[in-house]
């Protein structure tokens, strides 16, 4: 049995990847700024911060499994992933799909045919195919669940193959090397023929730079650059690139003479979080100190309830509680009245998270922990 593997920090990053998310799925911040609305327009790269985590937490506990046992049990893995994804999921799942029977049932072929993308984690690629998001309520953005279950798939000859490279560090950097360059180029190749920016984002083999920046952190691609230069700098740089990815480059003359976005922005994506999170990934560094305080931790314990349920808190809270405000606050106000939205769906995402994680996940971890060789709670 391995020694305990936990980064407390690493949760207090998951929710602010859920924050971005939560952000891009609510209204528009009223103020006018360029600055806001670019946060609201590319939100959704929290979800890359979410493949960053989970590839690196992945194939980190993996390399402690090898080194502390000397072999690594497959369907162990298989058996943890499935007790910690599949509850929630399916209960959340077969709950909109019985809350459309209820209400609607209107094009009843159609969102069956999508719920069943659901429940064999297909529905990224039925959201190629259709050129739409699920249509099923409340589940457009689990098409990210599929897309991370089908990464798992190929966990086990991932980290073999990462075993193998690392005994020739030239063959590895070559590798790597042509991984990065070849995400875009296929993209550039894959956009000359069919131009769907939903398509780049929802293809694993397309959309897989985050994913191959997760990797790489768990394989300890960096160690030696974070023990010569401060984690906050490190995180502070991929910051930097990050804000200029969103906030900069797409509205500069240099972006007319670029191809579409997706080619390219998926790598930035992925250098940036991987800057960030190697940077965080010090425990000397103040950005690590502070990731790593509670509430931050519990609300990133709860991230994956958080984002499953935030739909529905942005469907039924404002409903429920615009009406009492509005006999208290004055909703004329642009901002007062964004917050009246945004607050009471964050309010009811975090009650509905929380009460899932305890009542639903938590039972499920419990026995997760008996097939647990590296005990950690970053899952």
């Amino acid at each position: 049995m391995g020694g305990r593997f936990y980064l407390p920090q690493l949760d207090g990053l998951r929710f602010f990847a859920f924050l971005l998310v939560f952000i891009h799925h609510s209204p528009v911040f009223p103020s006018g700024v360029r600055a806001a609305s670019s946060l609201k327009e590319y939100g959704f790269v929290g979800v890359d911060l979410f493949f960053v985590l989970s590839a690196y937490l992945l194939i980190a506990l993996l390399h402690r499994e090898h080194a502390a046992t000397g072999t690594t049990d497959f369907k162990k893995f298989f058996i943890r992933r499935v007790l910690r994804i599949w509850p929630l999921f399916y209960v959340y799942v077969c709950g909109c799909f019985l809350y459309f029977l209820a209400v609607d049932g209107r094009d009843f072929t159609t969102i069956a045919g999508r719920t069943i993308g659901h429940l064999f984690f297909l529905d990224n690629f039925f959201t190629a195919f259709a050129g739409r998001y699920n249509p099923l309520n409340f589940t457009e953005h689990l098409w990210t669940i599929a897309f991370e279950e089908q990464f798992y798939l190929f966990i086990p000859l991932l980290f073999l193959a990462l075993l193998g490279m690392r005994r020739s560090p030239r063959l590895f950097t070559l590798i790597v090397v042509a991984l990065v360059v070849a995400q875009p180029l296929v993209r550039w190749g894959f956009t000359r023929f069919h131009e769907s920016e939903i398509t780049l984002w929802v293809v694993p083999f397309l959309h897989s730079d985050t994913i191959v920046a997760g990797l790489l952190l768990g394989a300890g691609v960096g160690a030696a650059l974070k023990e010569k230069l401060p984690g906050s700098l490190i995180a502070l740089t991929g910051a930097v690139l990050l804000g200029f990815t969103i906030f900069v480059l797409p509205y500069s003359d240099v972006s007319q003479s670029l191809p579409a976005r997706g080619v390219y922005f998926f790598t930035l994506f992925g250098l940036s979080f991987f800057l960030i999170v190697l940077g965080v990934l010090d425990d000397r560094s103040w950005m690590a100190w502070l990731l790593a305080r509670q509430p931050l931790v519990f609300l990133g314990r709860i991230s994956y309830g958080l984002y499953v349920w935030h739909f529905v808190g942005n469907q039924f809270s404002p409903g429920l509680t615009r009406a009492w405000l509005s006999t208290h606050l004055n909703l004329d106000n642009p901002f007062v009245n964004w917050l009246s939205i945004v607050l009471p769906a964050f309010t009811l995402t975090l009650a509905l998270a929380a009460l899932s994680y305890f009542a639903l996940e938590r039972p499920f971890l419990r026995i997760k922990s008996r097939f647990t060789l590296i005990p950690n709670r970053a899952d």
